[in-house]
């Protein structure tokens, strides 16, 4: 006699999540074997009827970003991204944001990343377009509904409650409660990149002196979509700064609201990071100050003098705070990494008590590094060459506009760096070291940074399997070409 649920060879019938997980293996070896149009083939049914559990969709997206399918990628990647939030992968991220750049015009775009937004954002994102629309009160009660939600802290919530009460108030009477906060004062370094361009080894070098402490993670405070880059540019436009200014809340400090660009998710997953340490309830607080500042700038705006003031002590407060952060050693330097690329070099001359490194890097080189590193790369040899070439004379402009833009006594400098003289010359990077007033003497060599190991990367181009297309760059952008000599390569140090 046969037992019920077994078959007459004695085996169980498989459940649909074991059919799912043989399924989801058979798709996973074709990626693996490279035969991304078999894998899709082996999910396809599934993901097209719906149901599909989310590694399913992972890899559906995958398999058909290899082929350059990204259009059909789109609902799955926005499947991934809706469910994983802001712990999506980075390298993951990339793809989808490459994929709807090159399938989507504007409006597209917008459509989808809301797409991908998180169910949690739905009720900030209306309490964000109630403060917007002038409906202070509905603004206010969903915020609160918000904050009950996600903040178990009595005193944090607090804390954003009176954030959003100093903009609020702003926002409809043009008055600000009275505030008290002591300034911050910070030296900083910043290392700043085009993307591969070498700028780690600098930030590892730096990391070896005593009186610098290291602060990681490329936040977007400063530079992001609705970061402060967007506060300035709107400063002298009343029709677009208050939403700049409610958008930087929202996004770059609370980490809750509908996406509608892809700059969003960085800005989300750092203010979300930073919510969930231990160290949330001095975030709060710390943002309750920058909220204040943002009141002002609010309250005050059609006074440019006064708005200028404040806009000064905004990102400074800004960055010595909520850049730099809560965990660090106020008797050191801070070291932060790419929170301003070369691209946004015009934000260095606002910030004061920094240095800021601005690195190059040989293009062959930094095209292979990208080819072989950055999971969203997928520009061709002449697109590269053409985007370096546009990119790299507007970018040596832009440093040289904020060179000359620096305040006095602001004790702010803009350096450039050339990444293969660096890692090839002690004495360039000893020099450096010493005029920026470093003991060299602590200083922990090579416990970070390996001038040997760099050296692998200055002479990437040289083992990258297409050498007709290093010759291509060496044709086209000869003049940003480094050749190392013998002499430097002699005192790697």
């Amino acid at each position: 006699m046969i037992p019920i649920g077994m078959g007459t060879g004695g085996a169980a019938p498989l459940s649909s999540k074991d059919k799912e997980k043989k399924l989801l293996k058979a798709a996973e070896t074709l990626f693996a074997a490279k035969d991304y149009r078999g894998c899709v083939a082996e999910l396809d049914a599934l993901v097209q009827a719906g149901g599909a559990p989310v590694d399913m969709h992972r890899l559906y997206a995958e398999a058909l970003y290899k082929q350059k399918k990204y259009e059909e990628a789109l609902p799955s990647f926005a499947e991934c991204l809706r469910t994983w939030s802001v712990d999506t992968p980075i390298s993951f991220f990339q793809m989808a944001r490459s994929a709807a750049g090159k399938a989507l015009d504007d409006a597209g775009a917008i459509a989808f990343w809301r797409q991908c937004s998180d169910t949690s954002s739905v009720v900030f994102e209306r309490a964000r377009a109630g403060l917007l629309a002038g409906d202070f009160a509905g603004a206010a009660g969903l915020f609160m509904t918000g904050t009950a939600t996600i903040f178990a802290n009595v005193e944090e919530r607090a804390a954003w409650e009176q954030s959003f009460a100093f903009l609020l108030e702003a926002l409809k009477n043009k008055t600000v409660a009275p505030y008290h906060y002591e300034p911050r004062t910070v030296r900083k370094f910043i290392v700043s990149g085009l993307g591969w361009s070498g700028s780690g080894a600098v930030y590892d070098y730096l990391r070896e002196f005593s009186e610098v402490q290291a602060i990681p993670g490329e936040t977007r405070f400063l530079e992001g979509g609705t970061g402060i880059k967007q506060i300035l540019s709107a400063a002298s436009r009343p029709d677009l700064f208050p939403e700049a200014v409610i958008n930087f809340f929202f996004f770059s400090l609370l980490g809750y609201a509908e996406m509608t660009h892809h700059s969003a998710f960085k800005s989300l997953r750092f203010a979300r990071k930073f919510m969930a340490s231990k160290y949330a309830r001095l975030y709060a607080e710390n943002v309750t100050c920058i909220a204040y500042l943002l009141a002002r700038c609010l309250a005050e705006c059609d006074d440019k003098k006064a708005l200028d003031t404040n806009l000064a002590h905004l990102v400074n407060e800004t960055t010595n705070r909520i850049v730099v952060g809560p965990d660090f050693d106020t008797g050191k330097i801070a070291l932060l990494d790419n929170v301003i690329h070369i691209s946004k070099i015009k934000l260095a001359p606002h910030i004061d008590d920094l240095d800021i490194f601005c690195t190059f890097r040989d293009p062959r080189s930094n095209y292979a590094a990208l080819i072989a590193e950055h999971s969203g790369f997928d520009s061709d040899i002449d697109e590269f060459i053409s985007g370096f070439a546009a990119r790299l004379p507007k970018m040596n402009a832009s440093i040289t506009r904020a060179q000359k833009s620096v305040r006095k006594g602001s004790h702010t400098t803009i350096h450039r760096v050339q990444f293969e003289e660096f890692v090839l010359s002690e004495s360039y990077r000893l020099s450096l070291a010493r005029s920026l007033g470093l003991k060299v003497s602590d200083q922990k060599k090579h416990s970070r940074f390996k001038p040997w190991e760099s050296m692998r990367n200055v002479i990437l181009h040289q083992t990258y399997d297409k050498p007709e297309e290093i010759k291509k760059i060496e044709d086209a952008l000869g003049d940003y070409c480094y050749e190392p000599s013998v002499i430097k390569m002699n005192e790697l140090g």
